[in-house]
């Protein structure tokens, strides 16, 4: 599992992107986003969207579906002004 945190304005919105099978990866990737008190908000596979409520520090979560870790497990993780 791998985090990474955010500041995101009110009224915004988060895209997150994941690119893992395009580079021949074996993650299934889920990807969870949660605000600052860990509150889970949305989550997806691939991809995910977020209209922010309020101006905040928010958290983007990424895993295997199995829960499973090698080497082969690389990702490259889009995040922002992504179109989701």
């Amino acid at each position: 599992m791998d985090s990474c945190r955010c500041e995101a304005k009110a009224g915004g919105q988060i895209g997150v992107q994941v690119v893992a099978a395009e580079r021949g990866a074996k993650l299934e990737p889920v990807l969870t986003l949660t605000d600052a008190a860990g509150q889970v908000l949305a989550e997806g596979n691939a991809v995910l969207g977020y209209a922010v409520p309020k101006a905040g520090t928010y958290s983007v979560g990424i895993r295997d579906r199995e829960y499973r870790g090698a080497a082969a497990m690389t990702y490259r993780l889009h995040i922002g002004d992504v179109p989701v």
